[in-house]
C-alpha cells in the first residue's frame, strides 16, 4: 500500500553529473529499503552526499511517499520546485512545502515533509527546472502559469498522458529553440 518515489535533477552535464546522479540513486534505493519518512531519506542522502564531494556538485530533489489505502502523499523537497496538487474538481496549484537545501554541499539541514490528503482522480505532479525553464525561438521562459495550465488541461487522463501531455506541451511551445536542460515530469494519481 506504499509508493516511494523521488525526483532530482544534478547540477552540471556530461559524466560527472551522470555519476553524481547514479550515485545519488543508489543511494535512494538503499535508504527507501528502511526509511517512510522523506524528509529523514533526504537527509540521510544528504549526509552521505556531503562526502567525497570535492567537485562541490549537488542535486535538487522531491521525494514522496503515496500511502494508497489512507490516500495521503507526503511529500519533502531539497532545492527543488514544489510539485504541482491537481484537484479532480479542476483546480491547480504548487504545494506549499517549505523545503530543505540541496543534496550535496553542506552537511546536515532541515527537511520538514508535507501531509496532503488526495481524493480519487487528484494527482501531483513533480517536474525539473528543465520544464519552467525551457524556452522558445524568442528565448520567453515556458515558466509556471504554463505548467499549471498544461497540467489542468490533461487533468482528466491518466498518470501517464497527464505527463505525456505536459511533456508535448513544453516541446510545442519551444518548437525549434535548442534544448538546454533535461525535461523530467514524474506524475502519481490516484483512481
Amino acid at each position: 500500500n506504499t509508493l516511494i518515489v523521488a525526483l532530482g535533477d544534478v547540477s552540471g552535464k556530461g559524466v560527472p553529473a551522470a555519476l553524481f546522479m547514479a550515485r545519488t540513486k543508489t543511494l535512494f534505493d538503499a535508504v527507501a529499503v528502511t526509511e517512510r519518512d522523506p524528509g529523514a531519506m533526504l537527509d540521510r542522502m544528504n549526509r552521505s552526499l556531503c562526502t567525497q564531494n570535492e567537485a562541490g556538485m549537488y542535486v535538487t530533489a522531491v521525494c514522496g511517499v503515496l500511502d494508497v489505502a489512507a490516500r495521503t502523499v507526503t511529500l519533502a523537497t531539497a532545492g527543488h520546485e514544489a510539485p504541482l496538487l491537481v484537484r479532480a474538481g479542476g483546480t491547480c496549484r504548487p504545494l506549499e512545502t517549505p523545503g530543505g537545501r540541496v543534496l550535496g554541499l553542506i552537511d546536515g539541514g532541515d527537511y520538514p515533509a508535507t501531509t496532503v490528503q488526495l481524493q480519487p482522480g487528484d494527482a501531483i505532479v513533480a517536474s525539473t527546472d528543465g520544464v519552467s525553464e525551457a524556452q522558445d525561438p524568442d528565448g520567453e521562459f515556458f515558466g509556471t502559469a504554463r505548467l499549471l495550465t498544461a497540467a489542468l488541461r490533461h487533468a482528466d487522463g491518466t498518470a501517464a498522458s497527464i505527463t505525456a501531455g505536459v511533456v508535448a506541451e513544453v516541446k510545442t511551445f519551444a518548437r525549434t529553440a535548442p534544448q538546454s536542460d533535461d525535461v523530467t515530469v514524474l506524475t502519481l494519481k490516484l483512481a
